[in-house]
């Protein structure tokens, strides 16, 4: 029987990273401990952007406030989906493209009566699958030859790839068989044992 290769779509999860900035401002020094990131969350997922700075004088109170993209204060009146948590981060219970949640949003500290900072900009945005870009067909070869089976998939961020064979995890024998960049599985001098059902599964977390 010719075996057949098919793919199957998984949603993707995302990432932190910090940087810290460093500004005098009339003899004080405010500094950002952690900046908000560019995120991406699954749709009706909540997201959380941090926000942590500090001034060089201990007993200085630094306010924070948050900015939309348009650099407009966020108030949080009214607001159904925001809130800003007692540490000052940024809470979104449900990330919706349809209520405008996603986009760029800056943290702003602000010592009262001296100044602020501003920090990077952070990017706000769904999770998205698109769909395959290129699939997969039956395959047969000779033993001995190479087998590629190509399968590609478009999304933000990136769909990461992972095979399995006759719906188990793929035991990648690293003499034979690559997987490229693209997400395509190569086997190289392919062998009777290698006949089966492969499927590739994109994003992380469990299977779907």
């Amino acid at each position: 029987m010719t075996p057949s290769y098919y793919c199957s779509k998984l949603n993707v999860i995302i990432l932190i990273t910090a940087a810290s900035v460093l500004t005098f401002i009339h003899g004080h020094a405010l500094e950002f401990i952690v900046e908000p990131s560019d995120t991406v969350v699954e749709s009706g997922q909540s997201a959380v952007l941090d926000c942590v700075a500090k001034a060089s004088r201990h007993q200085a109170t630094v306010l924070i406030q948050w900015l939309d993209e348009d650099g407009a204060k966020l108030t949080f009146v009214g607001d159904l989906y925001r809130s800003q948590l007692t540490n000052g981060s940024l809470y979104i219970t449900s990330v919706i493209e349809e209520q405008r949640l996603t986009g760029t949003y800056q943290c702003m500290a602000t010592l009262p009566n001296v100044g602020s900072i501003v920090s990077r900009t952070a990017k706000l945005k769904v999770a998205t699958l698109d769909g395959f870009v290129e699939e997969p067909s039956d395959l047969t070869v000779w033993a001995g030859e190479r087998a590629h089976l190509s399968c590609l998939a478009s999304g933000l961020p990136p769909p990461r790839m992972r095979w399995l064979k006759d719906e188990r995890p793929l035991h990648i024998d690293r003499l034979r068989m690559t997987v490229l960049p693209s997400g395509a599985l190569e086997i190289d001098e392919a062998l009777p044992a290698d006949q089966g059902t492969y499927r590739s599964v994109q994003g992380q977390g469990s299977l779907k």
